[in-house]
């Protein structure tokens, strides 16, 4: 990256709290929040399993002139993620005069599903006229960066990825490459995801994407454990406020370096390893520089395993001393939404110093050498890297130092 680009703003909606200070006190307990999930159970899919945000009230975290109503989920947490973050940031209006063009962008995998399936129900049972048109302009993943812009107090330029699993992360730092490159002094990006509905969840549980019923659904989703299934689906929302390196706001963490790319077809997640390595010549260090690994690790019978044998032959021995975590024991897996909220949380384990636990790792897979453990730990990490990958096979490495 050509201009330093930091972290000065969060806001994160998750399963484990509402807002920073709750989600990452939620996010050290170290307990679960998934649960079965009723409302699916009375449309016929029996013991679904998942991490909800639960009492959320987006009208508590919105502008009251935010007609809500005209809006899906995703946008919801995404709306209420990006305000918190501009709050948190503390920008005056003078200061906002003096930006122009500012990037809006979000990262999600799914359009708003359960939208799209309401109206073709409704056409079907009542014929063309019972359309909702409003569903034409809220399914989009772009809506929601449009949502977000309409209350940036300058000129916005929008945009949205839908890069599956990476798009949060993806569109942090493509946010990230425009200050870089000096196309811009401030940027407003994150990831929103809201998947807990009929849709897409029938086809998630068939595809074998969602773990199947468990005696107690608390113990379904355990990153690199040895008795792990396939992880559990979450949703959420999590946006960052980026801005160049010579803003005089603090910063949470600096973005040092990205990288992204496909697997190479050999088996799931074998491109994890050069992306890898592309992001840290990026950044310009080296693996013993790095002192924290944000896995991926969502929990998945083959996925933990392909991540930690390529952080294997990335960092050699080093990855006896080198801690890692995966945070999806916790906050399941809200799709591209994740992505962005990993990356917020090595931010402020870079900032705080604490690492979250690896909720219900019980028994470590001995396949695995990643140094793990199911406790927070206070290690006081500079440096780390944040993995996260995605259906299609595409992966991405985020390089982050502390400010």
């Amino acid at each position: 990256m050509k201009t330093g680009v930091k972290i000065t703003g969060i806001g994160i909606v998750g399963s484990c709290g509402i807002g920073l200070e709750a989600f990452w006190a939620g996010l050290t307990s170290g307990k679960s929040t998934a649960k079965y999930l009723p409302h699916l159970e009375e449309l016929g899919l029996e013991k679904a399993i998942g991490c909800p945000v639960e009492n959320f009230d987006a009208s508590k975290y919105v502008r009251p002139e935010v007609k809500l109503n005209r809006f899906p989920r995703h946008t919801h947490l995404g709306l209420a993620a990006a305000e918190m973050a501009l709050k948190d940031v503390g920008i005056t209006a003078k200061e906002w005069s003096e930006f122009d063009k500012v990037p809006v962008i979000t990262g999600t995998a799914l359009m708003d599903l359960d939208h799209v399936s309401k109206t073709i129900t409704r056409v079907h049972e009542g014929g063309v006229k019972a359309a909702m048109p409003f569903t034409t302009f809220s399914y989009s993943p772009i809506a929601i960066s449009e949502t977000i812009a309409r209350f940036v107090p300058t000129r916005t330029r929008i945009s949205a990825v839908q890069n599956a699993c990476c798009s949060g992360s993806d569109a942090i730092c493509a946010g990230a490459e425009m200050i870089a490159s000096g196309g811009a002094k401030i940027a407003i990006c994150g990831g929103a995801e809201a998947p807990l509905f009929l849709h897409p969840m029938a086809e998630l549980t068939a595809a074998r994407l969602t773990a199947p019923e468990y005696d107690d659904p608390t113990d379904s989703g355990r990153p690199f454990d040895a008795f792990r299934d396939l992880g559990v689906i979450g949703e959420g929302a999590g946006y960052v406020i980026l801005e160049s390196i010579d803003s005089p706001r603090p910063a949470y963490a600096n973005i040092q370096g990205y990288a992204t790319g496909k697997d190479l077809g050999n088996s799931p997640g074998d491109g994890y390893a050069w992306v890898m390595e592309n992001a840290l010549a990026n950044a310009r260090l080296r693996p013993e520089n790095v002192e924290y690994i944000s896995t991926w690790g969502p929990g998945h019978f083959i996925l933990d395993i392909s991540e930690s044998d390529a952080i294997s032959s990335v960092f050699g021995k080093l990855i006896h001393s080198i801690p890692a975590g995966s945070i999806k024991g916790c906050i399941g897996h809200p799709l591209g939404a994740a992505s962005a909220m990993q990356l917020i949380s090595t931010a402020v384990s870079i900032k705080t110093g604490l690492i979250p636990p690896t909720t219900n790792m019980g028994f470590q897979d001995p396949d695995s050498k990643l140094l793990l453990s199911n406790k927070p730990r206070l290690l006081r990490p500079k440096t780390a890297i944040m993995n996260c990958h995605g259906i299609g096979n595409n992966n991405s490495t985020v390089v982050l130092t502390s400010g």
